[in-house]
C-alpha cells in the first residue's frame, strides 16, 4: 500500500498557491496475478488560488493514462483539478511475458464539466524467442470522452535490446 500527500502554499507577497495532492494506492502481485486499485487527486484552485495543482516537469504518461490527454492540464493551470480513479488487473510469468490492462476514470474536482473520461489500457511484453537481451513490447490507450474533449486512440510497438558488458 502506498500513500501521498501534499500541500503546497504561498508567502504573502507572491502569488496565491493554495492546492493539495493526495494519492492512495493498494495492489498486489501473487503468484504472477497482478491486481491494483488507486485513487489519485490533484486539487483545484480554490480559495484565493489562482491555479490547481500541477506538475509541469512530470511524465504524466506513466500516471494519467498513456492517450496522454491530461499532459497540458496538469502541466499547466488544472484550475478545476483532476481526480483519476483507476483499477488494474494482468498475470506475469516466464515464458508467458507480462500481461496488463488498466481503467481509468477521471472527473474533475470542481467546475461545470465534472465527467472528464474514462481510458482503457493495454500492455503486452515478453522476451523475443532466441534473441538474447531482446524484448517486445505492444501497448494500446483508448480514452473516451467526457463532457469536453475527443476520443483518443494510440497503438505502440517496440522493441528494447539490452547491452551487456563484462
Amino acid at each position: 500500500m502506498q500513500t501521498d500527500a501534499t500541500l503546497n502554499y504561498s508567502l504573502d507577497d507572491s502569488p496565491k498557491i493554495d492546492a493539495s495532492y493526495y494519492d492512495l494506492a493498494l495492489g498486489a502481485n501473487i503468484s504472477g496475478i497482478i491486481v491494483g486499485a488507486e485513487y489519485e487527486v490533484l486539487g483545484d484552485a480554490s480559495g484565493d488560488s489562482t491555479k490547481g495543482f500541477t506538475t509541469p516537469l512530470a511524465t504524466l504518461h506513466k500516471f494519467q493514462g498513456w492517450a496522454d490527454v491530461f499532459l497540458g492540464r496538469t502541466g499547466g493551470s488544472n484550475n478545476d483539478g483532476l481526480a483519476d480513479a483507476s483499477l488494474k488487473v494482468g498475470y506475469a510469468a516466464k515464458g508467458f511475458g507480462k500481461l496488463l490492462g488498466l481503467y481509468h476514470k477521471f472527473d474533475a474536482v470542481s467546475g461545470d464539466n465534472s465527467d472528464l473520461g474514462s481510458e482503457i489500457d493495454v500492455l503486452y511484453a515478453n522476451k523475443v524467442p532466441g534473441v538474447n537481451n531482446l524484448k517486445f513490447l505492444a501497448k494500446a490507450a483508448f480514452y473516451s470522452k467526457g463532457d469536453t474533449g475527443s476520443d483518443v486512440t494510440k497503438f505502440w510497438a517496440q522493441l528494447d535490446y539490452k547491452f551487456k558488458t563484462k
